[in-house]
């Protein structure tokens, strides 16, 4: 379950970068690190219902996993600092920070909203 979620969201990830094409700025890795914080929130919530553990390890480990990057952000925020652009790195990192955390705990709210997983 694990390495089958992890390809697929690997895949996603792909697709995001692909459909936001090549910018000076890092949208795919945003969008996909957000994305997958909010989901991991909803994988751990609904996951911690006994019977669901395969289901909280392809969802949040492998798919999650797979989709989000730490090394991606960490390159795109050198690259943005080599290039001297301090500002935007310094933006990207906040928002890539406060986003996700905020996203993570949106979806481990979304259990108590009546949002079923």
């Amino acid at each position: 379950m694990v390495a089958l979620g992890g390809a697929l969201g690997a895949t996603c990830r792909w697709a995001v970068a692909e459909l936001t094409g090549s910018t000076d700025w890092p949208w795919a890795l945003l969008i996909v690190n957000v994305v997958g914080s909010f989901l991991l929130g909803v994988a751990l919530v609904g996951g911690a219902s006994p019977g669901l553990e395969m289901l909280r390890l392809g969802a949040g480990v492998g798919f999650c996993g797979g989709l989000t990057t730490f090394s991606g952000f960490a390159v795109a925020s050198v690259r943005l600092l080599d290039d001297e652009r301090t500002a935007a790195a310094t933006i990207f990192v906040l928002a890539s920070v406060v986003l996700g955390a905020g996203a993570l705990i949106a979806g481990m709210r979304t259990r108590h909203q009546g949002v079923r997983t």
